[in-house]
């Protein structure tokens, strides 16, 4: 078995430290700027302690390293649950079906009376093609008027006893039932993107191919502050269709595509591969290796990170906690409140002023004008059914987005619980305990299969387990609380004026059955490196697209003026890269304490 107790010992003796706060050098042109764009952050956002992130496994001093201070500083690629780690590798033109027919039916007068008809597009108009008694000769020309002229219609006629094919202006219906028969009814394709999150990139999508975001599925969604690899399944959309858009969309690239027989469900992905820079990191050479070290043979807790709570100075979690309590009004008005946070919309926040200054729902909306977001969905809702039904008014919310305000809670209230959990009982088994056989690992995820049944440890199972064993459950109805650690739930619930029975929500939407989730996770395939560089706008590491287009791959520079910190490693889905560098680092990750690090 292997041994925890040497890093209990350890912890225990640990202080944790306040993270230092970086003065602003009045003399520094450049980091004035940076700090005058993120001024109004600092102070706003949540920060770590605020939802419960308190704890470190690590005794190692702690340094600083600007996460995500670039966008292409922060690689994703997901990992199929084959195992494989997905990467965009080809953006050629996908070849057209070989059952694709051009059919030798057709003279080449009729070819071109059928070209001029759709480049003049007159209603009025129509093509007669003499086609007789065989079905095979119709069926023939059907497909290639359908596959060629994507403006045109045809249908079979009988017109004075001879059967015609007439070709009329107008989008052919049977186009979507022209799917090759030997193909299965997905096409999968491989979606890159670059600051754009994964629900706006899909929908980016559908809007350029006039169609509903719900024709495209995925695994799961990846970060917007990113470049992001992921696969992508759309029933019935032609690959060339796809393809074509390669031309009209910003930062989303489409390939490597593929014909299956079924569709990617949320859940269907083993976990993330990543590659991070930190910049500007002040760790010396012994304080990094020892970071590194702790992390490949402990691992991190399993915190959700600050992403889960989302950015602003009304965390999600927030939300949750009244919609739980059934506080309609209360968690309208946390979504709509100003909030005077940096890098939002100018129409947002015109929304926001004007729903904090008059509550009325109408004149909030038209600030808003185009733009489609939680808050317009939400608007809308309480423009339809006012103060009558507040209820249906939120349902106008997407409803993974609704769902996300009460696993907001149930988030902060477990990453409260483990860090109680690890400050009393350090990092060794406790009779009490709840474990799984299986420690988390790449594609192990307890969360997202059937509600696995923990064991209880006991003086007679201790030995057969270590602490990479441990789950913790996420508050819910249905879940076997530990007794070493339930009254630690009861009290947050009570805190919070909630209790486990007040999880059966009415509204089936914000119910929570609770699952489980382990405490503690080691990365795979880890491997880090030291890089020197002079140019702070100069990309560290090669996305998939640059490797593409055969960029140069970037060198240290010797003697360079900054210095980062590379990492690559391997997570199991539903865990968070930011909460392995957290650990590495022992500092702060919030936006807000970052943004005091910004120096360039």
């Amino acid at each position: 078995m292997e041994s925890s107790g040497s890093v209990h010992t350890e912890l225990d003796k640990q202080n944790i430290p306040e993270p230092p706060q970086k003065k602003l050098k009045k003399n520094d042109d450049d980091e004035r700027v940076s700090r005058d764009k993120v001024v109004d952050v600092v102070g706003t956002g949540s920060r770590e302690i605020d939802v419960g992130i308190t704890e470190y496994v690590s005794d190692h001093e702690s340094f600083t390293g600007i996460i995500k201070q670039r966008f292409s500083d922060f690689l994703v690629n997901e990992i199929a649950l084959n195992g494989e780690v997905t990467h965009l590798t080809n953006l050629s033109k996908p070849i057209p079906e070989t059952d694709k027919v051009v059919s030798s039916d057709l003279t080449d007068e009729q070819l071109e009376s059928l070209k001029h008809l759709e480049e003049e597009k007159d209603l009025t108009a129509n093509v007669l093609i003499k086609v007789g008694e065989d079905k095979e000769a119709r069926t023939r020309i059907h497909k290639t008027i359908s596959q060629t002229y994507s403006g045109l219609r045809s249908s079979t006629e009988t017109i004075d006893g001879i059967k015609y094919i007439q070709v009329k202006v107008g989008k052919d219906t049977s186009r979507s039932n022209n799917w090759p028969k030997d193909k299965g009814e997905y096409c999968h394709f491989v979606m890159y993107k670059e600051n754009r999150d994964t629900m706006n990139a899909v929908g980016a999508i559908a809007s350029c191919l006039r169609m509903k975001p719900g024709v495209f599925q995925y695994a799961g969604t990846k970060d917007k502050r990113g470049k992001t690899v992921q696969k992508i399944s759309a029933k019935r959309v032609r690959p060339e269709r796809l393809f074509g858009l390669n031309k009209v969309l910003s930062n989303i690239k489409l390939g490597n595509f593929s014909y299956e027989k079924d569709r990617l469900q949320l859940g269907d992905l083993a976990g993330n591969h990543f590659t991070v820079v930190l910049r500007n990191c002040t760790g010396k050479e012994d304080q990094i290796s020892k970071a590194m070290k702790s992390l490949s043979e402990n691992g991190f807790i399993n915190y959700f990170g600050m992403q889960r709570f989302g950015t602003s100075s009304i965390p999600t979690h927030h939300v949750g906690r009244a919609l739980l309590h059934s506080d309609w009004s209360k968690a309208i008005d946390l979504i709509l409140t100003a909030r005077g946070d940096t890098g939002e919309h100018r129409d947002l926040i015109a929304c926001r002023e004007e729903w904090t200054a008059t509550k009325n729902a109408e004149s909030a909306l038209n600030k808003l004008g185009r733009l489609t977001c939680v808050e317009s969905h939400l608007l809308s809702g309480l423009c339809k059914y006012e103060k009558n039904d507040l209820v249906h008014a939120l349902s106008m919310i997407p409803r993974n987005t609704r769902t996300m305000y009460v696993h907001s809670y149930q988030s902060y209230v477990w990453n409260n619980v483990v860090s109680r959990r690890i400050r009393e009982h350090g990092l060794r088994l406790a009779v009490g305990d709840l474990v799984l056989p299986v420690a988390m690992e790449i594609g192990n995820d307890p969360a997202r299969k059937e509600k696995p049944e923990p064991v209880v440890v006991t003086k007679e199972n201790l030995e057969q387990y270590t602490i990479h064993n441990v789950v913790l459950p996420l508050p819910g109805f249905d879940v076997i609380y530990p007794d070493n650690v339930k009254s630690w739930y009861e009290e947050l619930f009570e805190k919070d004026e909630l209790n486990i029975n007040t999880l059966k929500h009415k509204v089936k939407d914000y119910s929570l059955s609770g699952s489980y989730r382990f405490m503690m996770v080691k990365p795979s395939n880890l491997s880090w490196k030291m890089f020197a560089y002079d140019d702070v706008a100069h990309p560290l590491v090669l996305s998939d697209i640059d490797r593409l287009n055969e960029e140069t791959e970037p060198v240290s520079v010797e003697g360079g003026k900054y210095k980062a910190l590379m990492m690559e490693f391997s997570l199991p889905s539903s865990t968070y890269a930011t909460m392995t560098i957290r650990e590495v680092l022992r500092t702060d990750t919030s936006a807000a304490y970052q943004a005091t690090l910004n120096t360039t």
